[in-house]
């Protein structure tokens, strides 16, 4: 129609492509000049430098989608995958400690953040409460979270061999689903000019949200003492914990050799283009880099335990495994 100004169908596909495809390439650029800066650069010996620079490397494809109207969540999400599997082992083993710690410390003073802001904004945002609509929400969330879990374990366990998901793990997946920050940061920035209804969307996710978080949260754990998932998922740690103590493939953390072939056989060609191309090209020599993988760091650690090495500090027990200097 002539001087229409509903968009065209194509506008909404052509955005959502541009978005979803273009802070997906952000994330695997950024991830990949990363990778090829740490390989190259000999940052192991600036320990602070090295952590600086891969701090901020993992932060960068947000602040680039946000800049090129695109997804910051996407690309944050996709350059984090990439750098755990390719930059990682390019850092030495200090800053792979220290950057383990300072992220998981992070993400716990940004999860309390979340939740402080939730119970604020329940008593001070002006609120427009529908129980009709939070109702038929609450139910919406339930039944779309159930159209994917459990069609989509039916097909992954096709494909699991033996390791399978049973049926006890498909509803704790589906029970314990918890949806907060990005959905109430969405609701925020809800579009339109009617400003009754963005109220009531505002109002509508917290309701979810705090509904998902105590009621579903909150009987997480009793689900899981009833349906025993908890005391086999335990029982199943411990077994491997004893067999780690006991000494079984101490030195290579690795499955025999009957069980490796069969893995090797059933590697997809995406999984075969990383070892043959993206590994050798992104990451350190394969011998580096298993000497500076999670397996041997721990093996390391364990090791120094029961030689007297409790008192030694993540930075001396770093410095000690690149060969830097020798611990005070």
């Amino acid at each position: 129609m002539i001087g229409s100004s509903r968009p065209q169908w194509y506008v909404p596909m052509f955005s959502f492509v541009y978005i979803f495809a273009g802070s997906v390439v952000v994330g695997v650029l950024t991830s990949a000049l990363a990778a090829l800066i740490l390989k190259h650069l000999n940052l192991s010996k600036q320990p602070t430098l090295e952590l600086a620079f891969y701090l901020l490397m993992a932060y960068v494809p947000y602040f680039m989608c946000e800049g090129f109207g695109m997804s910051g969540i996407m690309g944050i999400l996709t350059g984090g995958v990439l750098l755990a599997h390719y930059a990682h082992p390019n850092l030495s083993t200090v800053t792979q400690i220290s950057s383990n710690y300072c992220f998981k410390s992070i993400a716990y003073l940004t999860e309390t953040f979340v939740f402080v802001y939730l119970g604020t904004a329940l008593t001070t945002f002006n609120h427009s409460w529908d129980s009709a609509t939070v109702a038929f929400a609450i139910v919406l969330t339930l039944a779309s979270r159930a159209a994917n879990i459990f069609p989509l374990s039916r097909v992954v366990n096709k494909y699991r061999g033996n390791a399978k998901i049973d049926a006890k793990n498909q509803f704790i997946m589906w029970f314990s689903g918890l949806r907060g920050a990005i959905a109430f940061a969405l609701s925020l920035n809800f579009p339109g000019g009617n400003e009754v209804t963005r109220r009531v969307v505002i109002s509508t996710t917290l309701a979810i949200v705090l509904f998902t978080v105590i009621v579903l949260g909150g009987g997480t754990l009793p689900i899981l003492q009833l349906l025993r998932v908890e005391g086999a998922a335990t029982a199943s740690k411990n077994q491997k914990h004893v067999s780690h103590l006991e000494g079984r493939d101490m030195d290579t953390f690795a499955v025999g050799e009957e069980q490796r072939a069969a893995d090797e056989r059933r590697k997809g060609w995406l999984e075969r283009m990383d070892e043959n191309y993206f590994k050798p090209w992104l990451t350190n020599p394969a011998d580096t880099a298993n000497q500076r993988s999670t397996a041997a760091t721990f093996q390391r650690l364990a090791n120094l335990s029961g030689e007297g090495g409790e008192g030694l500090t993540p930075h001396h027990i770093g410095i000690m495994f690149d060969g830097l200097e020798e611990p005070m």
